[in-house]
């Protein structure tokens, strides 16, 4: 609802003041003798975080998942994932560089989530510093919330089709919201926290389910054409053959690639 979208759109402002302060500040206070070993241990390390940022682009799928609720869908999806991305990626990348340049990765890694601060203080002043520990926590805020709305219009879907019990796609008459839904995905994140497992973990376990629901879902678009026509001609996006086997193919690879490492 309006109420939500407003939240998030001033959370995700804060965040991305708190990524340009900390990016800008990082570059113009760099030290470039810190960039002198660009894997000081291998490709590890490397993959290990491709792995875990897959997690903060969840939002991006959520953009999809909510295609149903979107004014002009066939122009808006396309051009808010392309842009989302493009937004992200920036800002992931400046604020990557600014940290390598003004703390040394081993001493970043003996710091721990903490780092950036750390990073911050030594060319920002303290209220700086504080805005941008503020600022990462509406990072995961907004993520959190992304990946809520995806997983509850995805319960809601599921029941309309009658896949599980149809109580799960109650609709509040006050709020139009899918509560009974709600409920559940709220139910089942409390259960997460209380196996208090670090962050890295969840994040992996996160990606591996998205990795799965998006391969089922490519599986269902490579086959949607056949398999249910009728379903087919209403979408207002229709993808061609080939992008339909660049997907499914894609999917796959991808799936079992993030599988073999969480393994």
């Amino acid at each position: 609802n309006s109420s939500f979208q407003k939240v998030q759109v001033i959370l995700t402002v804060i965040f991305i003041l708190a990524m340009l302060i900390f990016g800008f500040g990082g570059v113009i206070n760099m030290k470039p003798e810190l960039h002198d070993d660009l894997f000081p241990k291998g490709m590890d390390g490397f993959f290990t975080v491709v792995a875990l940022a897959s997690f903060s682009w969840g939002g991006v799928i959520a953009i999809a998942e909510v295609a149903g609720e979107v004014k002009n869908p066939k122009r808006n999806i396309p051009l808010s994932i392309i842009i989302s991305m493009a937004i992200i990626a920036s800002l992931y990348l400046l604020q990557t560089f600014a940290l390598t340049s003004n703390l040394l990765w081993s001493d970043a890694a003996s710091i721990g989530p903490t780092a950036i601060l750390v990073a911050a203080s030594k060319f920002l002043p303290v209220w700086a510093v504080n805005f941008i520990a503020i600022g990462a926590l509406l990072a995961m805020a907004t993520s959190i919330n992304a990946l809520i709305m995806m997983a509850t219009r995805e319960v809601y879907a599921w029941s309309n089709d009658q896949l599980i019990p149809s109580v799960f796609k109650r609709i509040n008459p006050k709020y139009k919201t899918p509560e009974a839904a709600i409920l559940l995905i709220m139910i089942l994140s409390i259960i997460g926290v209380l196996f208090a497992a670090d962050i890295d973990k969840y994040a992996i376990i996160v990606v591996f389910a998205l990795m799965v629901v998006q391969f089922l879902g490519a599986t269902a678009i490579f086959l949607m054409p056949k398999k249910a026509p009728e379903i087919y001609k209403k979408a207002q996006i229709h993808f061609s053959p080939f992008w339909r086997w660049f997907t499914w193919i894609g999917s796959m690879i991808m799936f079992l690639g993030i599988f073999i490492f969480a393994l």
